[in-house]
């Protein structure tokens, strides 16, 4: 396997662990929250607190572990993640811990299943718990500090531009993540990953809305209605064999992304590292959105306006300008063949 296809493997095997673990949180924790649904809220918590297993879990399904391989991976991956913390000789769950060191800590504990299978063979029910659930674990969590401190460093500029220039990075942060929702990169995880909260956060969603509908739009004619809506049902990443074959196709989806994050900012659209990627998938986004603001009539329509009718109506304008008049892109550049 090359170094590339593994790398795609393990971020893809991050974005299963990841969306699996969050949408509880993300759909059923606010709600929880106001409800005083303490029970739920708590199950919710425990699903966002297994986050690093599941990650390890998603990764070994990617490369094809064996069950034993795909435990001892997930241990590690849990342990070298940082979520556990011992408080008065008890074991206390924070978080999700961090998840680039998780990402990080499954990575090289893939690698060493890959070293040691063949070494230690018959051993291997002995052996393979030890060297990579427990060494493993332990490399991830000397590491865990200065990973940490890196990430807390680009989600502290990434606040302070924003409260510098909220509109135009409200813009930058949509368009970026526009890119990122039909690239091998996990939206959710890089979210997590910088702590990417508040108006961030809510132009991340909003250029996540922007390539979904925009994608569905573009592709409306030239593709089955199943396949069409399939952006927007939450799997945009549907279109990344188009977007590496041609890259241009990204072009309407960004110019749609940038107005609607500078939208987003002067609006106060805000959300969550939780929520942030996700956009109108699972009405994650928005609902995150509501959250910030208060459910009242006119917010709800603010929301609903940006969030759905906006994308719908610049992605129609994007496509129209750059497929139609300017003839840069064709609508047969977004055909999926399944």
């Amino acid at each position: 396997m090359k170094t590339k296809e593994l790398m795609f493997k393990i971020l893809n095997g991050m974005s299963l662990g990841i969306v699996a673990t969050l949408i509880p949180s993300a759909i059923l924790g606010e709600i929880a929250k106001s409800l005083n649904l303490m029970n739920l809220l708590n199950l919710t918590k425990i699903s966002t607190s297994l986050l690093p297993f599941a990650i390890g879990t998603g990764v070994s399904y990617q490369l094809s572990f064996t069950p034993l391989e795909s435990i001892c991976v997930s241990v590690a991956t849990f342990i070298g993640s940082g979520v556990v913390s011992f408080t008065n000789g008890s074991i206390v769950l924070t978080g999700t811990g961090d998840v680039v060191n998780a990402g990080v800590t499954a990575f090289i504990a893939s690698l060493a299943i890959y070293f040691f299978r063949q070494k230690v063979k018959s051993l291997s029910m002995v052996a393979l718990p030890i060297i990579i659930s427990i060494a493993v674990g332990w490399i991830g969590l000397t590491l865990l500090p200065l990973i940490s401190k890196i990430n807390g460093g680009i989600g502290m500029a990434i606040e302070e531009i924003v409260k510098m220039q909220p509109l135009l990075t409200g813009g930058i942060i949509a368009i970026i993540f526009s890119i990122l929702i039909i690239s091998p990169f996990s939206t959710v995880g890089i979210a997590l990953a910088v702590n990417l909260s508040g108006i961030a956060a809510g132009a991340a969603n909003l250029g996540v809305c922007a390539a979904a509908f925009g994608l569905a739009l573009a592709g409306f004619k030239v593709n089955p209605i199943g396949i069409t809506l399939v952006p927007v049902l939450g799997s945009a990443k549907i279109q990344m064999a188009n977007f590496v074959k041609n890259p241009l196709i990204i072009i309407p989806i960004i110019t749609n992304a940038f107005i609607l994050g500078v939208l987003g900012a002067f609006f106060n659209i805000k959300g969550t590292a939780f929520s942030a990627g996700f956009g109108i998938s699972g009405l994650i986004g928005p609902i995150n959105a509501l959250n910030h603001m208060s459910w009242d009539l006119k917010n709800i329509i603010i929301v609903f306006v940006l969030f759905i009718v906006l994308p719908i109506f610049f992605g129609y304008i994007c496509n129209f300008i750059f497929i139609n008049k300017l003839v840069l892109i064709k609508e047969e550049d977004y055909k999926i063949s399944i």
